[in-house]
């Protein structure tokens, strides 16, 4: 049945907006800049829209470029390879290759925003050897000190409803015990 545009949410809207903006707008040998596309879009849309943009540019015009600013590993990790680079404020390496595509947003969150996520594999993975260290701690109380130093160096921020906040806080007390 038919809509009216007024009719779509904020991220539908926001989605059919910039694909007719792309439609109507590129030219051959364009720049294409867009700031935060993720913005209202459901993260289905977000792993996609950097694809959609690209398909559609690569379509209608010649040798154009779309330049991206994101903080969404969704948008980041929807970005293809070979022709994705990347370019981090933070550093002085200037545009990189991007080498993301297809990775989930953890990996993406660690790799290019340098932020560790409570559902990571280094952090779980962290939080076992703790509990694994712990568990022999009377006879070898370094080891569980050098798995606790591992783990509160990944300077994860947790929720108190977070599954594993009270582990993490019962590793805490026991590393200020021995301490």
């Amino acid at each position: 049945h038919e809509l009216e545009l007024m009719d779509l949410s904020s991220g539908e809207r926001n989605y059919v907006l910039s694909i007719f903006a792309l439609a109507f707008g590129v030219t051959d040998q364009c720049t294409v800049l867009f700031d935060e596309p993720e913005n209202s879009l459901h993260p289905k849309w977000q792993a996609r829209i950097m694809r959609d943009m690209w398909q559609l540019i690569s379509t209608l015009s010649v040798d154009s470029q779309l330049v991206v600013a994101t903080h969404s590993p969704l948008v980041v990790s929807g970005s293809v390879n070979n022709d994705t680079y990347v370019l981090d404020l933070t550093n002085e390496k200037g545009w990189t290759r991007a080498n993301l595509y297809g990775n989930a947003a953890d990996v993406v969150l660690k790799r290019q925003f340098g932020l560790e996520s409570p559902r990571s594999m280094s952090f779980v993975t962290a939080v076992q050897d703790c509990v694994d260290a712990l568990l022999l701690v009377g006879k070898n109380p370094d080891r569980f000190r050098a798995a606790a130093g591992t783990l509160f160096n990944l300077d994860v921020s947790m929720d108190i409803d977070d599954p594993l906040y009270q582990t993490v806080e019962d590793i805490r007390t026991e590393l200020e015990r021995l301490t």
